[in-house]
């Protein structure tokens, strides 16, 4: 399976790019059903939610069961932190790992068609050109995939973290992270260039295909209803080289079970709300603490 991963702007609007439609006429009287796993021992009970990081404000997402996991666990856990000042720490941290002006500058790298191709989709979404020549290939797609994703009416503010962080913020829970935002800008950097020029390539060839316009429409409403096969199914349509892969969801997914099965040893309730991309497929943080011998169960 290869996955839509994004830290924090591939974050920011993972599951969120493509010119589609909004969602919430399909999804404003559907039931939703996303996805939640129970990790759990003797006096341990870890819960998992998987979210989407922006939504249309219409998208009703919450069900008893959420709510009541957000009021009753004293531990609330995120990908890495969200709020304003945490914004510029990692909008630092992105330069500081993407603008390199000793290197030769992306119109060089990239093959003549794909720059062509860039220029034109950064005219059309009104993005400064100049913005473009001396970064890495995954910040590049990081830029076009922002500003695609605010076609789709999808915001940050109306996506389960964001929400959820919000509400356990007032209720004075203990809020934590499983990674800072340089783990996450690490573990993009360090892909192999050549691979990562030939995943932006590849999204600058599908970017204005026609069977693509629907992706977010189709990706929200697999995970509104807790469909994982369907999810698996339409992230295979997103170009990622196998060291992306391994990179941005194994080493990441296996970092975080390590952290979970720590937070088991302990006692009590814990939610922990991540990318829903982590929780499906064979590669999961699911599958991974099964085989670390934890009872785990989709709710």
């Amino acid at each position: 399976m290869r996955v839509i991963v994004i830290a924090l702007a591939f974050i920011l609007s993972a599951l969120s790019q493509g010119r589609a439609t909004t969602p919430a006429l399909s999804l404003a009287s559907a039931t939703a059903r996303p996805i939640l796993w129970e990790v759990s021992d003797s006096d341990s009970r870890v819960w998992m939610l998987g979210s989407v990081h922006a939504l249309p404000r219409e998208v009703e997402w919450r069900t008893p069961k959420i709510d009541e996991l957000i009021r009753t666990s004293p531990i609330v856990y995120f990908e890495t932190d969200v709020d304003k000042t945490a914004y510029r720490s990692i909008s630092d941290a992105w330069l500081r790992y993407s603008n390199d002006r000793r290197v030769i500058d992306l119109s060089y790298k990239l093959k003549p068609g794909s720059w062509r191709k860039l220029e034109k989709v950064v005219e059309e979404e009104g993005l400064n050109l100049a913005d473009f020549y001396f970064v890495q290939p995954w910040y590049a797609e990081k830029l076009i995939r922002d500003a695609r994703a605010e076609d789709t009416g999808a915001r940050t503010q109306y996506g389960v973290d964001y929400v959820i962080k919000r509400e356990a913020g007032a209720a004075h829970k203990d809020i934590r992270y499983l990674e800072t935002a340089d783990d996450q800008i690490s573990a993009i950097s360090a892909a192999p260039e050549s691979e990562a020029l030939a995943d932006l390539e590849k999204y600058l060839d599908t970017i204005d295909e026609d069977s693509r316009n629907d992706l977010f429409n189709r990706l929200v409403t697999a995970w509104h209803r807790g469909d994982a096969n369907g999810m698996e199914a339409l992230l295979q349509e997103e170009p990622m080289s196998p060291s992306v892969y391994d990179a941005l969801l194994v080493d990441r997914n296996s970092n975080w079970t390590d952290k979970i099965s720590e937070l088991m040893e302990g006692k009590g309730q814990a939610l922990i709300v991540v990318g829903a991309a982590h929780l499906i497929g064979k590669d999961s943080v699911p599958s991974m603490l099964k085989k670390k011998g934890f009872a785990v169960t989709r709710y």
